[in-house]
């Protein structure tokens, strides 16, 4: 028997080890984002970006740097992006930052950028003709069966509108500020460029945009010669899967020296095991959305480290720490949703504020610190 544990006992670091490599991956390369644009009313606006890779789709925004609102996370992986902000306050200026988090874990949250909405204006009364609507899309061209989401805006409060997709119909409802955001199919046409409109029932109000039909996929292989922008990528995705291996292999290492400092612990392979194969039955978190960091409000000195200590997040999920729209750290929460980012170096004096993002359970947190000489 004793023979039997020492032959499978290396068997469980390789598999949590394993596990871990998908941190390690994730951690490798942040989406880039780019193409940041804002088109705002006097009450909505719709934020559009571009990412290099498939990513979800979020918005931090508020009236000030602090960011207080969010919308709800899109978990699409898509590369590009639009979020519609709603119920904003005419005339007024608005600090935002876009999120993205690839299939792989690894998240990129932009520099705050600055929009302003327009004045009030009111809404449109019924029987009105006046075109000042607008129609805005989320991609603006794909093959037949993808998706779109529609965005519209300025039209008449809860009033019915026709959306009519080269022939392709949708009704739906505008919300009590006269906007709308739905899903549609690209229909199948032959490729090239067709219509879609937007049509008021009470108002009047059209709104028209213009999306490209890309020809269908046949499965002909074409065959291709490398270029050397081909070959540098290459050499850059093999870099990069070097840097992973090489840190699996050291937390491989870490694990198995963790694993054999337990089989000789006191109290036997029965209690000292007894936490690893309770599996995720014992989970007790149970986050809302919303984490909290005990650091929150913290005054500390120059020169000096912190420990974050957060709680209310996902189980046993790892926690991404921003500081200044950069990642800065990462943390790994325990079965109550709970974690300690460990020591970390204290920024210049001044104000301070900290976004803390659990990857799989999309909870949020933040922490505004003070930095004294």
């Amino acid at each position: 028997m004793g023979q039997y544990i020492k032959s499978k006992i290396p068997l469980v670091p390789v598999v949590a080890a394993i596990l871990l490599a998908a941190g390690a991956v994730a951690s490798a390369r942040e989406p880039v984002l780019s193409s940041i644009t804002a088109t705002p009313t006097d009450t909505t606006a719709i934020i559009n970006w571009t990412t290099d890779v498939p990513a979800t789709s979020q918005v931090m925004y508020g009236t000030s740097m602090d960011l207080t609102a969010s919308t709800t996370l899109d978990s699409g992986l898509v590369t590009n992006h639009m979020v519609a902000l709603s119920d904003l306050i005419a005339s007024t200026t608005y600090h935002f930052a876009v999120i993205s988090t690839d299939a792989l874990g690894s998240t990129t949250m932009s520099s705050h950028q600055l929009f302003t909405t327009a004045p009030f204006s009111s809404t449109p009364s019924a029987g009105a003709t006046s075109t000042a609507a607008f129609l805005n899309l989320s991609i603006f061209s794909g093959m037949p069966g993808a998706s779109v989401i529609a965005v519209g805006t300025n039209f008449g409060p809860s009033e019915p509108i026709t959306i009519d997709f080269s022939g392709a119909i949708t009704d739906i409802t505008t919300d009590t500020n006269g906007s709308f955001s739905t899903t549609l199919f690209i229909p199948s046409v032959a490729s090239g460029s067709i219509p879609i409109s937007a049509t008021g029932g009470t108002s009047g109000r059209v709104a028209t945009n213009t999306f490209f039909v890309q020809p269908a996929a046949t499965s002909t292989v074409a065959t291709t010669t490398a270029t050397s922008t081909d070959m540098t990528s290459l050499q850059n995705e093999l870099l990069r899967l070097a840097a992973d291996i090489a840190l699996l292999k050291q937390q491989m290492s870490m694990l198995m020296a963790h694993m054999e400092q337990m089989m000789r612990g006191v109290g036997g392979m029965g209690t000292t095991t007894s936490g690893l194969m309770s599996g995720p039955d014992l989970c007790t978190a149970a986050p809302s959305g919303t984490g909290h960091i005990d650091q929150n409000g913290a005054s500390v000195r120059a020169g000096t480290n912190i420990d974050f200590g957060g709680h209310d997040f996902g189980c046993e999920e790892r926690v991404t720490v921003m500081h200044e729209e950069t990642s800065v750290g990462t943390a790994f929460t325990n079965r109550d949703g709970s974690f300690s980012t460990g020591s970390m170096a204290v920024p210049a004096p001044g104000s301070h504020t900290y976004i803390f993002i659990g990857q799989n359970s999309g909870t949020r947190a933040q922490a505004a610190i003070t930095v004294t000489p």
